[in-house]
Parts: structure tokens; sequence; C-alpha cells
């Protein structure tokens, strides 16, 4: 089990969600409570954000560092919504900087990620 708060839902035990809030990038801030969530399936992880970022700090390019292994992707994996965000292997949520903006240039994200997971 992962060292993450579990969200609250109809079944913690058998299916948890896990609360990656305090993981988001420098200034970058979760929407509401559960906004920032993470659940494994056996060979795929699931992760969605919803995140204010007007305050992103420089070089706001970080939405999410330091992500367990668990919960990374096997390879770099675009977000459903085909906004230019990865979830990648190495942990973290990024927008490249070829994307042409930046996190702070918007006052909100949202993003979901169905990747295959990184075998630990």
């Amino acid at each position: 089990m992962l060292n993450l708060p579990i969200l609250d839902s109809p079944y913690p035990e058998a299916d948890p969600l896990y609360d990656i809030s305090g993981l988001l990038g420098p200034g970058v801030r979760r929407r509401n409570p559960g906004s920032c969530w993470a659940r494994i399936d056996r060979n795929t992880v699931t992760i969605g954000i919803r995140a204010y970022t007007d305050t992103a700090e420089s070089p706001a390019t970080n939405l999410v560092v330091g992500l367990p292994v668990e919960l990374s992707a096997s390879s770099n994996t675009q977000d459903i919504a085909l906004q230019s965000l990865f979830l990648t292997a190495d942990g973290r949520i990024f927008l490249p900087g070829n994307a042409g903006w930046v996190l702070s240039d918007r006052a909100e994200v949202s993003c979901m990620f169905t990747a295959p997971r990184r075998a630990s």
C-alpha cells in the first residue's frame, strides 16, 4: 500500500483513491478536496487532476512531481484531452517546453491519464 492519504469513497479497501494533492508542483493548488487523485489497477494507473495553475512557479512546467513508482507510467503518456501534458516514467506530470503555453497561462488545468504502470 502507498504512503499517501486515501480519499473517502464507497469502497476504499477494494479500490482506494489516493490523494495526490500533496505532490502538486510549486505554486499549483488543488481545486477542491478530492480533485487530485490516483487509482491503481493491476497493470494500469488512472490519474485525475483539477487544479489552479495561475500561480505556478517558473518554469511553470511541472503539474505534479514525486509520484511513487506505483503511480508512474511505463512510458511517457499524454493526457486524454491531448493538451500536451504528459505522465512520465520518472514520476512527474509535466508540460514540455515546446507546448506553446505554460501552466501559469491558465487559471485552471483539468486532465486525466490512463497508462500502463511502470514495473516496480
